[in-house]
């Protein structure tokens, strides 16, 4: 699970450069005072199913939360200018090249030997805290992979 945390967040970094805090999610933002900067995101590995292939091998379905959190600063009726509506619409423009940089992403070999397919989004949501106006957008992936953590390594002895 660490390479997928770390390969996500490495992901995130590369490609959407206006995130101001990428991290796994603990908690940070029930706190009262989040230590996070704006925008950010917060990945969650929630669950993960495993059949057997033998040998110890595993496939393995995970379903991974990218959790991005926005501020809304500003508003956005009809009476508000422009400049507060742009402001708001670039919380979706930013959704929208998370979405794009992890969407169908397939995670590069790593040294735990494990084998990875594509993040596929299955679902996104949309919230609002009625305290200090920031949003949530949360976007489900699931991520095929084989596991191969509990294969037996075998050790030769020198003759």
């Amino acid at each position: 699970m660490v390479t997928i945390l770390s390969k996500i967040q490495d992901r995130l970094e590369l490609k959407v450069t206006e995130l101001k805090h990428i991290d796994e999610d603990w908690g940070q933002m029930a706190m009262a005072t989040p230590p996070v900067k704006f925008p950010c995101a917060l990945i969650d590995v929630q669950q993960a199913d495993y059949t057997n292939d033998g040998n110890l091998t595993q496939q393995a379905i995970a379903v991974v939360a990218v959790r991005l959190y926005c501020l809304k600063t500003s508003g956005t009726s009809t009476k508000a200018p422009d400049t507060h509506k742009e402001r708001y619409t670039a919380h979706w423009q930013l959704l929208d090249k998370c979405t794009k940089s992890l969407h169908g992403y397939i995670l590069p070999d790593s040294a735990d030997k494990n084998r990875f397919g594509r993040l596929i989004r299955t679902r996104m949501t949309k919230r609002i805290s009625n305290e200090g106006g920031i949003i949530q957008f949360e976007t489900l992936y699931t991520l095929q992979f084989t596991d191969n953590t509990c294969v037996p390594v075998l050790e030769t002895k020198p003759r």
